[in-house]
């Protein structure tokens, strides 16, 4: 997706949801608990994410802020985002 050249020139990082490490709190929901995202992420200057746009049966396009909740959010967050009580 990067080709050769951008990643010998920038960092690129993966996302692990389940890593607590690599991941700080943003915010709180609706409920009062915390939402983490990636901390890379949050304390970037310049922040890019990949991925495709594309209309989605359920949720009008993929990609856009999806590309951060649940993209690089902590697993607590992606699950609470998803489990409606």
């Amino acid at each position: 997706m990067l080709g050769e050249t951008i990643p010998c020139r920038y960092r690129i990082l993966q996302h692990d949801a389940r890593d607590d490490y690599i991941s700080v709190e943003v915010a709180r929901n609706r409920a009062g608990r915390p939402v983490r995202s990636n901390r890379a992420y949050a304390e970037a200057s310049v922040r890019i994410l990949t991925g495709f746009i594309e209309p989605h049966l359920f949720a009008g396009f993929s990609g856009g802020p999806k590309a951060v909740l649940p993209g690089i959010a902590d697993v607590e967050a992606i699950m609470d985002n998803t489990v409606r009580s």
